[in-house]
C-alpha cells in the first residue's frame, strides 16, 4: 500500500511542476517569418509607410496586415495611428475595417490589424494614417485570399483525432505502469 502512495505523491508532483511551467508560457510571434511585403517606403503625406501582410499565403480565416511608418528622418513614429480596411473587389460584401496596434515584443514601430475573413476572392486593402492634424496620408493594394483546401482541413482533423487516440493509450497504458496493475495481474 506503501507504493501506492509514493506513485500517487509522483504523479501529482509532476502534474504540479507542468502546472508550473505552464505558467511561464507565452505567446509567441506566430507571423514573425510567414510574412509577405506588400508595399516598402511608400510616401504617404510627410510619413514612409511599408505594409506586410501575414501569413505569406493568403487563406480564409485569419490573416494579419501589419504597418510600420517612419517619419522624415528615418525613425520609428509612434504619434500616428493607422486605420486598415478590406474591401471586396470582385462581389459585393461587407468592408472589414481595425485599427492597427503595436505588437508586443517586436521592433518599435510595428502595428497590427487583424482580420477574420470567410470569403475568398479579391480584397482592396487601404491603410489610413492619422496624425494630430487629422489625415496624413493614405496607400491601397490588391490581395487574393484563397480558401482551404478540404483535403488540408480533413487532414488536420484526421491528426487531431489520432494524436487524441496516442493521448488516450497512453495515458491508460501510463495508469497501469503507475499502479502496478500489469505487476498485480502477473502475481
Amino acid at each position: 500500500m506503501q507504493d501506492i502512495h509514493l506513485r500517487v505523491c509522483s504523479i501529482f508532483l509532476a502534474g504540479l511542476i507542468m502546472a508550473l511551467l505552464s505558467l511561464l508560457a507565452r505567446p509567441v510571434l506566430a507571423h514573425g517569418e510567414d510574412r509577405m511585403l506588400q508595399q516598402a517606403n511608400i510616401a504617404t503625406g510627410a510619413f514612409r509607410l511599408t505594409v506586410w501582410t501575414s501569413p505569406a499565403r493568403l487563406r480564409t480565416g485569419e490573416l494579419h496586415v501589419e504597418t510600420s511608418v517612419l517619419d522624415r528622418d528615418g525613425t520609428p513614429d509612434e504619434t500616428y495611428v493607422v486605420q486598415v480596411s478590406l474591401t471586396p473587389v470582385d462581389r459585393p460584401g461587407p468592408v472589414l475595417a481595425a485599427l492597427s496596434v503595436p505588437v508586443a515584443g517586436a521592433e518599435a514601430g510595428l502595428r497590427e490589424a487583424a482580420f477574420t475573413v470567410a470569403e475568398p476572392g479579391r480584397y482592396r486593402v487601404e491603410t489610413t494614417l492619422f496624425d494630430e492634424t487629422g489625415m496624413a496620408g493614405q496607400a491601397a493594394f490588391e490581395v487574393e485570399i484563397t480558401p482551404v483546401p478540404h483535403f488540408v482541413q480533413v487532414g488536420i482533423y484526421l491528426l487531431l483525432g489520432v494524436s487524441i487516440l496516442a493521448g488516450v493509450w497512453m495515458l491508460w497504458n501510463g495508469v497501469d505502469v503507475w499502479f502496478g496493475r500489469a505487476q498485480m495481474a502477473a502475481n
